[in-house]
């Protein structure tokens, strides 16, 4: 039972990140009740995984970070300089929460 709560509580931080990130590119002064909105989760359930809307900013940030540098790499192992960089251009502008 506990490895279920620990999967739906993972997809909820996934809802809540797209969510995050839908609502602040609309909004970038949007309430952090508007992410719990579009997300379909209680304010409670945001803030047990955030402490407000800085940290889920934050949070935000580091994950594009991390894609940014996974396409890199994936990028860097492509033998041709066009097709590596076409390829770091396609996988970096694809949207993500998780990778």
């Amino acid at each position: 039972m506990a490895v279920g709560r620990t999967q739906q509580a993972a997809r909820n931080n996934d809802v809540i990140l797209a969510a995050a990130r839908d609502v602040f590119l609309a909004d970038k002064r949007a309430p952090i009740s508007a992410v719990a909105e579009r997300a379909g989760v209680g304010i409670s359930a945001l803030y047990r995984r955030y402490a407000g809307k800085d940290d889920l900013l934050r949070t935000l940030c580091q994950d594009g970070l991390r894609h940014f540098i996974a396409e890199a790499e994936r990028a860097g192992a492509i033998d041709d300089g066009w097709d590596a960089f076409e390829a770091f251009l396609r996988g970096w502008s694809t949207p993500t929460c998780t990778r």
